[in-house]
């Protein structure tokens, strides 16, 4: 789910041979463009643990309690590492187009290496940064990040898109 999705693509080249005879939309050539998301709290929480929300660190997401805060342009979740509870702290990289994500223990009384939540906190920001969204042919990666002041915040991301091809009708993202 989410609040607002806005895509343009830059140059869309279509077979046309193949749209006539087969009624469905071919490109040629892959189309490069952007997209411009806008997640409020719930729809953040959903796009976290969104089983296409793969990451190789085997972190399990909560989709509850995010709280989006523009006034400090943060946006707070949690998750779940090595059996222990992790608060993650997004925001926008002071000097770059990049998304940072602070790590901190979740858990009372436990003892934190400093070095596991500095390496954490470095992996979880590589991973937002890089991952890529993949939607039945239409790939999508992170390029920025705003909060805008509303009643409970809302995020909105700017992504890269490149559609290889038109996502199936009635496919469920």
């Amino acid at each position: 789910t989410c609040r607002a999705i806005e895509a343009t693509v830059d140059q869309c080249d279509l077979d046309v041979g193949r749209v006539l005879r087969d009624q469905k939309l071919r490109l040629e050539t892959p189309a490069l463009g952007q997209a411009m998301v806008a997640l409020d709290p719930v729809d953040f929480g959903n796009f976290i643990t969104h089983p296409l929300m793969k990451n190789q660190q085997n972190v399990a997401f909560s989709k509850d309690d995010v709280v989006m805060d523009a006034q400090a342009g943060t946006v707070t979740f949690y998750g779940t590492f090595q059996k222990q509870q992790w608060k993650f702290i997004l925001s926008r990289h002071p000097t770059k187009e990049r998304a940072l994500i602070r790590v901190v223990s979740n858990e009372k009384n436990a003892a934190v290496d400093d070095s596991l939540t500095a390496n954490l906190s470095q992996i979880m920001s590589d991973f937002f940064n890089e991952m890529v969204f993949e939607l039945d042919g239409t790939f999508l990666t992170f390029r920025d990040m705003q909060l805008t002041p509303t009643k409970n915040g809302l995020l909105m991301l700017k992504l890269a898109i490149k559609v290889r091809k038109f996502p199936s009708p009635g496919l469920d993202f």
